[in-house]
This record gives structure tokens, sequence and C-alpha cells, in this order.
């Protein structure tokens, strides 16, 4: 179950969507099935940008939207903890690892570089387990 859920939680960025995409149009239909695949993903997301673009001002004040975008936010941010408990019971096993959590946390929380903090966190883990 571990394992479906860390897919799942990667499906999420777009990074891994592009090359998913991209891999099952080129399975599906070589070199043109690739750029096919990959133009799909981004091509409806260009539509929209560039036809709502104009009008995003009024668009940004419009209270249906507002409540809509509020709306999406809170959903996204169940699935998010949906996703991420299974990670935080298979993670989260001793006080090492809650500490760790709670510094990188609060690292974040207090805009710390990230690359730093994933370096810092590596060197950490290293030293502590």
């Amino acid at each position: 179950m571990f394992e479906v859920n860390g897919i799942a939680l990667g499906q999420v960025t777009p990074g891994p969507i592009v090359i998913t995409a991209t891999f099952v149009g080129y399975k599906a239909g070589g070199l043109l099935g690739a750029l096919l695949g990959t133009v799909a993903v981004f091509f409806p997301s260009f539509l929209i940008v560039t036809t709502l673009a104009p009008h995003y001002e009024r668009i940004k004040r419009s209270r249906p939207i507002q409540v809509m975008v509020r709306g999406i936010l809170a959903a996204f941010i169940g699935i998010l903890l949906f996703v991420g408990y299974p990670f935080a019971q298979e993670a989260l096993v001793d006080w090492k690892t809650w500490g760790l959590m709670a510094v990188a946390w609060i690292a974040l929380w207090r805009k710390v570089d990230l690359l730093l903090l994933v370096g810092v966190g590596a060197v950490l883990s290293v030293v502590l387990f």
C-alpha cells in the first residue's frame, strides 16, 4: 500500500504527469504518439491561460470564482492529507524522525532555502540513523 501512495503523491506534481503522458504516447504511437501525449498535457492549460489572462482582474474579483477556488484548495489539502497519512505512519517511527520532521516544518515555515533544507536533512539523517 505504501508504494501505491508514493506513486499517487508523485503524480500530483507536473513532472511525473508529463513523463507518464509522453511514455504512454510513445508506447501507443511511437515518436508521434509521444509528441501528441506531451502536447495533450500542456495544451488545455495553455488554452485556458491565454484565453482568460486578459480578463484576469475581473475574474479574480468574482465572488463565485473566489468561493470555487477556496473549495478546490480545501479539497486539495484533503487529498494531500489522505495520501500523506500512510507516509507519516511509515516514516515517523521514533523521536528522531518526529524531531527531524518538526525541524523541517519550522525551517520551511521560516522560509529556509529548500535545497539547504534537503542537504541538512540528508546529513542529519546519516548522523542520526
